[in-house]
């Protein structure tokens, strides 16, 4: 299951609605939906990526670089790298899982491939940040639902875009409708939530140095 999958129902007790609503289906669609652009956003506002992936690869150059700033962590195994098509040595590389950095000793990093597995699992994600992703989605899904849920301001349609100061405008649906700040009642993040949000962000340009 994916995170929206996963925490949807969660999202859907956390607004208020029971399990025997009658259009308890839709309204779950609509949350995995509302978890599914906050995520969005708040990977792009963190530059990096927080749902747990088995097998993500991610490829660096043609730039020489001795350490690799992966964007899926913490780091759960790194499976593969490869340099220009060689395989590189366990013993060749350090690991900090945590922020996500793989350094290579003996090697210079062109035409890098790295095949791992990283980021939070559903049911161990810190508690704040998931506190943070799951109020925003609370925040969100009336401008999404589709189910009759009251939508803030009055306004009816679903969200179109979001923006977020540092990291621009993520457009969510085709559907023509009001501002995202009139849809979302916040507009942008805000500033508890992104408090929380920058001890998460990338510490370094994604690519390495």
């Amino acid at each position: 299951m994916s995170f929206a999958e996963t925490w949807a129902p969660a999202l859907l007790e956390e607004i208020g609605i029971p399990l025997d609503d009658p259009d308890y289906a839709a309204k779950l669609v609509d949350a995995e939906k509302s978890l599914v652009f906050v995520l969005a956003v708040t990977e792009r506002y963190l530059d990096r990526k927080l749902e747990y992936l088995d097998g993500e690869v991610e490829t660096f150059g043609p730039a020489p670089r001795k350490r690799l700033q992966l964007r899926r962590y913490p780091l759960e195994a790194v499976l593969v790298i490869t340099i220009s098509g060689q395989e590189v040595p366990l013993d060749c590389f350090y690991a900090d899982d945590e922020a996500g950095v793989l350094y290579l000793y003996g090697w210079t990093g062109w035409q890098a491939r790295v095949t791992y597995a990283g980021g939070y699992p559903d049911d161990a994600w810190p508690p704040e940040l998931l506190m943070v992703v799951m109020e925003l989605a609370a925040s969100v899904f009336p401008g999404i639902s589709t189910a009759g849920v009251p939508v803030l301001g009055g306004i009816e349609a679903p969200v179109k875009r979001v923006s977020v100061p540092d990291v621009g405008t993520i457009e969510y649906s085709d559907n023509s409708g009001s501002s995202s700040m009139d849809v979302l009642g916040f507009g942008v993040i805000p500033r508890a939530y992104s408090a929380v949000l920058d001890r998460f962000r990338a510490a370094s340009i994604v690519g390495g140095a």
